[in-house]
């Protein structure tokens, strides 16, 4: 195996380790295919120009883009209705045979037969390599598809350095005629390759896309029809489509600005095919270090936005230096800009280009990609010629007049480009499947849960006391939560309820609590009497004697006073003095007290009864409510809770419940106290806090948090998962608890959980719950997602730890990530 992982198979290894034979067999493939099609590129243009000259290339883009369009149908229908094996290796064959029938009649019939040799020259680059890159998905994930990318184009330009190289040297020998016997041996070589690749099944996930290309449609619908459609129907392909034929349109352009030139500067056939072939070879050795130094470097550090926009940006800085250019430099400045238009279609269009493909849905791409790489791309040849056409009848302008028009469509290439960048990330999305969320969680979030457990609260307290019954009934009233179906349950019940114990002193002499609720009762007028009636010297004397009283009793009937009294509590003034009557109901041994006394608490809003609500946290029975409690207070004792989470002293389950209640807040100082605690490091609520974030970023969303902090805790997130999957390599437990398979996974939701914070929200929940699946082509859109929506410095810690793969190529991709990182990343894990 070792021998198949170095140069020029390293990076192959690297990108699929788990398909790293079907990525060298497809590597060879393409080169195969490439050096076949330059022998013949280079034979063709110059024949061309030998036997009928430039003016007649306008012809020549035309009749290739209208024979293009059937061709296309044809092949589109094949693709659907033919098996994968058959239909390549009968389409290579057929061009084979083709090929030598070419050879025997081109000496004696050159002009008539130059045409359709150009006619079948751009059919075979055009269908072999669309049939290659089918057989790419076919066989690869789209992730790994997408990583396979880079390689594969490299493979294929060495595939055209050798083809391009051996057709210089032996142009001049051999002729240009018997060149095509070079090209047939690499053809021939390329189907026995095919027929290896493709004698093994496709990946599930390919398969499945295979399967679903083959059925899309009905076997009746024209292939051409659907692809057309296909780019009709979506967005996004029809800027694909309109970026390709714009791209197409503006480098046809510069190839008869070029081969205008070459006919003016070179004379004779064998020189100029001698000259095509080194000038080939030299394009492709640039873009064979542009895809090997550049490409990768450029998708890597500025995205995929910036990748696809190099191209025709530096195309159109070209173009403009021909104002400047003398006659004299002709050649060089058509080589120049030749060179560059081939050498950046051959790296950062074909890598680009591909890559915007993966996130279309399999049932859509095979075809629509056939579409447009075969048919549009051959439109943009005919668009191209019309306009050449029309240009040189017009202004008949010099080798440096179709400039202009080059420029033009330059100028709507980009436009395209920016059409797509706007919306590659959407497309992701809607490859992301969403979690349906269960009935609880709904309920949870459309319920006022403070509201369900007040109504529970008032009917329970029915049975037990009148006072508490009319109490929490008044509560109801002044927060508004009665409507009608519940006024009505209440109302069978009120008349019969009758005033004692505590309600004497609020004169209802025992008749019914709320006669006439039926009719409407006026709530505001009620509550105002009441705390009137509360704010009274002498009911404040009563009651404290009444406190008194109650300190002594025992037993159920001492528990009910008790539960009245700190009730009504709550619906005294702040700053009546039986309010200081709460620090011993909240001490009190029955729960019911303490739930009543936590309740009033919280309105007064008083700081000393936080340190007698706090433990309550870590009472099962009252854990809730004091929650409640204590998140009522707002951020007003978000110093309070963070030193509590701080404290070892309290009990886990007190710390565990305080980051909760500061997301409650939901204010700039209760994040910052949830991420002092988290820099802190306390192990035994990490995920409490990371949690408590979430919350508060979901619940709001304007809320900013700090990116420095976030970004520190990804890294130190990443770390973590990095140690356990290191360590499961090693066989050796890690240091976290729950060190296997589980506590990965919270490690990798700890991650996208911090990740949320800073970037949209509802994208990142979306893509953990595709990651978190486990399904390969779930978990691949996930990732293209995050690499199409995470800063560049995230990206680089973030997605080789997410990357599949064995657990071995994990380990090493944390390793590299980590020798990546700065000084103070270093410092930090």
């Amino acid at each position: 195996m070792s021998r198949w992982t170095g140069f020029p198979f390293k990076d192959i290894h690297e990108a699929a380790p788990e398909r790293a034979a079907e990525g060298r067999s497809l590597a060879g493939l393409f080169f195969l295919l490439t050096a076949s099609a330059y022998v013949f590129k280079a034979v063709k243009i110059s024949l061309f120009l030998q036997w009928l000259k430039s003016s007649r290339l306008p012809l020549a883009y035309l009749i290739t883009a209208v024979v293009m369009g059937f061709v296309v149908s044809l092949n589109t229908r094949l693709l659907r209705t033919t098996k994968r094996r058959p239909y390549v290796l009968g389409s290579l064959a057929f061009f084979a045979v083709t090929l030598a029938l070419f050879r025997l009649a081109l000496p004696g019939h050159g002009r008539w037969l130059i045409i359709l040799y150009w006619l079948w020259s751009d059919i075979f680059l055009a269908m072999s390599v669309t049939q290659f890159w089918i057989i790419v998905g076919d066989v690869f994930t789209p992730r790994e598809a997408k990583r396979m990318v880079s390689p594969l184009v490299k493979f294929g330009l060495l595939g055209g350095i050798s083809g391009s190289f051996l057709a210089s040297r032996l142009a001049g020998r051999l002729g240009s005629e018997n060149l095509l016997l070079l090209g047939l041996a690499f053809l021939l070589g390329a189907i026995v390759l095919a027929g290896t690749v493709l004698r093994k099944p496709p990946t599930s996930a390919a398969a499945a896309g295979s399967a679903a290309d083959r059925s899309a449609s009905s076997p009746s619908s024209p292939g051409f029809g659907y692809g057309l459609k296909a780019l009709l129907s979506n967005r996004y392909l029809a800027l694909l489509g309109g970026a390709m034929l714009a791209a197409v349109t503006a480098s046809t352009l510069i190839d008869f600005q070029f081969n205008r030139v070459l006919e003016w500067k070179i004379a004779g056939a064998d020189e100029r095919t001698a000259f095509l072939g080194m000038f080939f070879t030299c394009l492709l050795i640039v873009s064979l270090v542009l895809q090997s130094v550049l490409t990768q470097r450029v998708l890597r550090t500025f995205g995929l936005g910036v990748a696809v926009m190099v191209t025709p940006a530096v195309l159109l800085l070209g173009l403009a230096a021909v104002a400047v250019i003398p006659a004299a430099l002709a050649l060089p400045w058509a080589v120049f800009i030749k060179g560059a238009d081939k050498s950046l279609a051959h790296t950062f269009n074909q890598s680009t280009r591909e890559i915007l493909y993966v996130p279309v849905p399999p049932e859509t791409r095979a075809r629509a990609k056939v579409f447009i790489d075969m048919f549009l791309n051959k439109v943009g040849d005919g668009v191209a010629a019309l306009l050449i056409a029309g240009v040189t009848a017009v202004f008949a302008p010099s080798w440096k007049g179709m400039s202009w028009v080059t420029g033009a469509c330059l100028g709507v290439w980009i436009l395209f480009v920016f059409g797509i960048n706007r919306a590659y990330g959407g497309v992701i999305k809607a490859n992301l499947r969403a979690r349906r969320p269960d009935a609880g969680e709904i309920i949870q979030g459309r319920m006022d849960v403070d509201a369900a457990k007040l109504v529970f609260d008032t009917i329970d307290s029915r049975g037990r006391s009148s006072v508490l019954y009319a109490m929490n009934l008044m509560d109801l009233l002044r927060r508004e939560k009665v409507g009608p179906e519940l006024r009505a349950i209440l109302n069978e019940e009120a008349s019969r309820v009758r005033a004692g114990s505590l309600g004497d002193l609020i004169e209802s002499g025992g008749a019914a609590l709320f006669p006439g609720w039926e009719d409407g009762l006026q709530e505001e007028q009620l509550d105002a009497q009441v705390r009137e009636v509360m704010a009274l010297d002498v009911y404040q004397e009563i009651m404290k004697q009444r406190f008194d009283e109650m300190a002594g009793q025992e037993g159920p009937a001492g528990v009910v006073e008790q539960m009245e009294a700190a009730k009504s509590i709550g619906l005294m003034a702040p700053d009546s003095p039986l309010v200081g009557r709460l620090r011993e109901l909240l001490r009190n041994e029955s729960p019911d007290v303490v739930r009543y006394a936590m309740e009033s608490a919280s309105r007064h809003g008083r700081r000393e009864h936080v340190p007698l609500i706090l433990p309550r946290l870590g009472d099962s029975a009252l854990a809730d409510a004091a929650a409640a409690a204590l998140a009522a207070y707002g951020d007003r004792i978000a110093g309070t809770l963070g030193d509590a989470l701080a404290d070892a002293s309290f009990a886990p389950a007190v710390r565990q419940a305080v980051p909760g209640i500061l997301a409650r807040a939901g204010t700039p100082r209760a994040a910052a106290v949830l991420f002092r605690a988290l820099r802190r490091g306390d192990s035994d609520v990490p995920d409490e806090i990371v949690g408590g974030l979430v919350r508060m970023r979901a619940e709001h969303p304007d809320l900013l948090f700090p990116g420095p902090l976030v970004a520190a805790e990804i890294r130190r997130a990443v770390a973590s998962a990095c140690r356990l999957i290191e360590d499961r390599v090693r066989c050796k437990p890690g240091p976290e608890p729950g060190a296997g398979t589980a506590g990965l996974e919270r490690a990798f939701q700890r991650v996208f959980d911090l990740l949320s914070l800073v970037y949209p929200f509802e994208d990142v929940v979306r893509a953990w719950q595709n990651f978190a699946r486990g399904d390969r082509r779930a978990v691949d859109y996930a990732i293209d997602l995050l690499e199409h929506m995470l800063r560049r410095e995230d990206k680089d810690v973030v997605l080789p730890l997410l990357e599949q793969g064995p657990d071995e190529a994990k380990a090493r991709r944390c390793r590299e990530m980590r020798g990546r990182l700065t000084d103070k990343d270093r410092f930090l894990l």
